[in-house]
């Protein structure tokens, strides 16, 4: 049986995978609960990054606009993935961590 925290990453990644946008805010709250217990994670660090990235998200707008705020709170969350575990071997929502990284700082050059 998975522990509350394996079930909060797989319900994490579930939603923005399938766009539940509506539950973000409470699975990013959750999150940061659970990085303040363990915040060398990398995993959980990597989820929270994505699901701060789509809680952000204008909707219906395919091309992702930040504000130049946001896309370096973004940026923070995967850089610490990577200083955690420069090599990350985590469960991935999609991009790893430094693509991740270039494909946002790529949205604001668009």
């Amino acid at each position: 049986m998975p522990s509350s925290l394996e079930k909060l990453k797989i319900q994490s990644m579930l939603a923005v995978k399938e766009g539940q946008d509506s539950l973000l805010p409470g699975y990013l709250h959750q999150l940061h609960s659970a990085i303040k217990v363990d915040s060398l994670d990398a995993e959980l660090w990597y989820i929270a990054g994505y699901v701060f990235d789509r809680s952000i998200a204008h909707p219906g707008n395919e091309a992702r606009r930040y504000d130049l705020e946001d896309l370096i709170k973004v940026s923070k969350y995967f850089e610490k993935v990577i200083e955690i575990e420069s090599n990350y071997g985590g469960r991935l929502i999609l991009l790893p961590p430094r693509q991740k990284i270039l494909s946002t700082w790529g949205s604001m050059a668009i």
